[in-house]
């Protein structure tokens, strides 16, 4: 298990690497496919919604062909098309091929995540967080080496290639090594036709039509107790999707992540335009500047779980927030790039751990709703009352909360790229930067309701981590 755990944190780095490569070329991309700002905010439109639209398919392919097969075919596939990123001459042709890009690594990041899950069962250790630093990790790696390929004077299609041919042959290394886990295949698909051909098959012909006869009537009879069943799991289903759409206090987590992904798209996206275009600096610089902001975020998420415990949720998020905020009013009103520089640093100290923290607050109100019986019964088993596997799983609650809040945040991923471009078209970098200082000012008044959605505990230290 330990090289599935490497080969997993090693997905996530590849992850962050493509993700990081592209993203720390946006200057370079857009003066190359010749894209104003206002335009520039639709072509990085592509990539989060097409993220958003293979999800669900990406959660398909892993249950049917596993997230091994899923992670080497669309990481492969994601690599060949970072290539191609590089050669694109129009902001058409580099909004369609990012989109691709972008639509390819959703598939990945759920594949990457279900091989962690399934590494963190069989170890009992909460790895999660570890992984999902290795992705900031990665973004790190990818910015670095955009940087020093800029100052050695490479161009952007070199460099981009350069990176898909190192992560083909590292992916080529670990994919061995994934987790594999698929839920069992079922059965039987028609029972009521098998029971059928089989009675056929080993009884005479006239006992045969008695039997047949009899494993009909069973088996509508079987029918009919499904149905009611499967209606009283959809009525309940059914309830609990309207709690949860319901709840006053989840809306203020999903409002507060809404924010923090816009914020966290705009230093990711906008910082090296706007250290260009503001400071008239080298596009090694503005590479800089996204550089320094994954460093931050990467090291502070490596250390979230100890500052979770010691602050607690709602402190780490609402005070990060304003650190955030600060960092990024001192970036918009910065006199120098090296200060705007610095408020980045702030922004992703402030960041780094917001979302996480806000997912978790999700899961709390979720297992705080079955705790009040407000949820869909006793999940300490499976429906049909067996124990084991199912039964572990489904014992922590929060599933379709974490999931609405994380729905309503990619929103704001798919909302932020083209309003900051619009704004910064319209009044200028600096003030479309000082907007989103502001929306990270709301995200403290958020997580201050946010903290209802349970009793605001610090988190015991782990076994883990002793």
């Amino acid at each position: 298990m330990l090289l599935a755990r490497v080969a997993v944190c090693a997905v996530f780095l590849l992850d962050g690497a493509v993700y990081g490569s592209w993203a720390a070329q946006v200057p370079a991309l857009a003066r190359q496919a010749h894209a104003g700002n206002a335009v520039l905010g639709l072509v990085l439109l592509g990539p989060a919604a097409a993220m958003v639209l293979t999800a669900v398919p990406a959660g398909r392919a892993c249950a049917r062909f596993g997230p091994r097969a899923v992670t080497a075919v669309c990481l492969g596939l994601g690599f060949v098309v970072l290539a191609l990123v590089g050669t694109a001459g129009s902001a058409l042709r580099l909004g369609l091929t990012l989109a691709v890009l972008g639509g390819l690594m959703g598939m990945v990041d759920v594949a990457a995540n279900v091989a962690g899950v399934a590494v963190v069962r069989a170890l009992d250790r909460p790895l999660m967080p570890l992984f999902h630093a290795h992705f900031s990790i990665g973004g790190l790696v990818g910015a670095g080496g955009a940087a020093l390929g800029a100052a050695a004077g490479a161009g952007t299609t070199t460099q981009l290639a350069a990176v898909a041919g190192a992560g083909l042959l590292t992916l080529t290394v670990v994919t061995r090594w994934l987790p594999d886990e698929r839920p069992p295949a079922r059965e039987d698909r028609h029972p009521r036709r098998s029971a059928v051909s089989g009675d056929d098959r080993s009884v005479g012909v006239g006992d045969g039509r008695g039997a047949v006869a009899g494993d009909r009537r069973r088996a509508v009879a079987g029918d009919r107790r499904h149905a009611v069943a499967g209606d009283r799991r959809g009525a309940v289903a059914g309830d609990r999707r309207r709690a949860v759409a319901g709840d006053r206090r989840l809306w203020a987590v999903a409002a507060g992540a809404v924010l923090v992904a816009v914020a966290e798209g705009a230093c990711s996206e906008w910082s090296g335009i706007f250290l260009v275009q503001q400071h008239e600096t080298a596009d090694v610089v503005g590479v800089g500047g996204y550089a320094l902001f994954t460093a931050v975020v990467a090291a502070t998420r490596l250390g979230g779980e100890r500052l979770e415990r010691l602050l607690g949720a709602h402190l780490l998020v609402g005070g990060g927030a304003l650190l955030a905020a600060a960092g990024l009013l001192l970036t918009a009103t910065a006199p120098a790039a090296s200060v705007a520089i610095a408020g980045l640093g702030l922004a992703g100290a402030g960041l780094a751990c917001a979302f996480p923290v806000l997912i978790g607050l999700a899961g709390r109100a979720g297992e705080a709703r079955d705790r009040d019986g407000d949820g869909d019964g006793d999940r300490g088993g499976r429906e049909d009352g067996r124990g084991g596997e199912g039964a572990e799983v489904g014992r922590g609650g929060g599933e379709r909360e974490i999931a609405f809040v994380t729905t309503v945040a990619y929103a704001g991923m798919l909302a932020g790229p083209p309003l900051i471009g619009w704004t910064a078209g319209v009044a200028g970098l600096p003030l479309a930067m000082g907007t989103v200082a502001v929306a990270c000012l709301a995200v403290a008044p958020a997580a201050w309701i946010a903290r209802r959605t349970a009793p605001e505990t610090k988190p015991a230290r782990s076994p883990a981590a002793t």
